[in-house]
């Protein structure tokens, strides 16, 4: 049984249809994980779902970057084109 599975089983009186209580619970379960929790979901997952959460990570941390950084990096040029 994965973690997920197992995750899904302990917590399964508490899932409902609604996104917001699925996020809310989530994100609870989420803190209350250790690392190497986290890093065992993240070796059950396929390539394509690893890269998928890659992607949300670093495009999220590049905007926080950015948005720190704004002064440096303008978010249009001149013209109004990204590049």
């Amino acid at each position: 049984m994965s973690y997920l599975d197992r995750i899904f089983e302990k917590y399964r009186h508490k899932w409902v249809r609604e996104d917001e209580d699925v996020d809310a619970i989530t994100i609870s379960i989420v803190q209350n994980l250790d690392r190497n929790n986290c890093l065992t979901i993240l070796k059950e997952l396929e390539e394509e779902e690893l890269q998928s959460l890659i992607a949300i990570v670093l495009r999220e941390k590049i905007k926080d970057r950015l948005s720190i950084d704004s002064d440096i990096y303008p978010t249009t040029s001149s013209s109004g084109l990204l590049h």
